[in-house]
């Protein structure tokens, strides 16, 4: 559990202030155990498109019904694509890959999916509801680790898992190793939905990277 008194200088890795063992990430976070979010009421849904559809946005760019922030550059990540999957351009996401200097990549993609929630949606089983399709998605994998987590200086709370599973990657035939997390947090009638991947075992260094990303990109006040 996180003292109080610390919690200000740790908000940056507030849901990794972590140690990486053996490549397991052992989360500290403030005392939430059974804490549950309860839906609020949804925004109206819109026609999924029959293929999501990529747009191209010029420099930085925000969600534009709820002004979400979806930069061009955010420290070593690029932005690389921002993609729309319903007709009303409410379900959106933007996808980045992390870049060390200018020419160097760090092997970390992310996703971040912001998108309405639906009537009667509830934390806990939602998150479950991902799990299972994450699963479903990779040979059967279930979560290594989960906890429930504190983003944006405790403004959030949400879930946190990560798997671990081995397949092919980055372009390569070959299986590899990987990490993959997700972090689902809901934000009005909204739901943030973070997907980060990268080759194991994860260092502190990339670690770091990747909770800076989350921490960063956050909804607006």
């Amino acid at each position: 559990m996180l003292d109080e008194p610390k919690a200000e200088a740790t908000r940056a890795r507030r849901w990794a202030a972590a140690l990486l063992l053996g490549g397991t990430l052992l989360v500290l976070t403030a005392a939430m155990t059974g804490l549950s979010v309860q839906a609020t009421p949804a925004v109206t849904a819109s026609a999924a498109l029959a293929e999501p559809r990529e747009l191209k946005p010029a420099g930085d760019f925000v969600h534009p019904a709820v002004g979400f922030p979806m930069p061009e550059r955010v420290g070593p990540f690029q932005r690389v694509a921002v993609t729309q999957y319903d007709q009303a351009g409410l379900n959106l996401s933007a996808g980045y890959n992390a870049m060390l200097g200018e020419t160097t990549p760090l092997p970390v993609v992310a996703t971040v999916y912001v998108y309405p929630r639906r009537a009667g949606d509830e934390l806990d089983a939602y998150f479950e509801k991902l799990l299972a399709d994450i699963g479903e998605s990779h040979a059967g994998t279930r979560p290594e680790f989960q906890k429930n987590i504190e983003l944006g200086g405790r403004r959030f709370v949400g879930r946190y898992a990560i798997f671990g599973y081995a397949e092919p990657w980055g372009g390569v035939t070959r299986e590899v190793p990987l990490r993959s997390y997700l972090v689902l947090y809901p934000w009005k009638t909204w739901w943030v939905k973070w997907r980060v991947t990268s080759p194991a075992p994860i260092d502190n260094e990339r670690m770091r990277r990747i909770v800076d990303l989350t921490e960063s990109l956050l909804p607006p006040d």
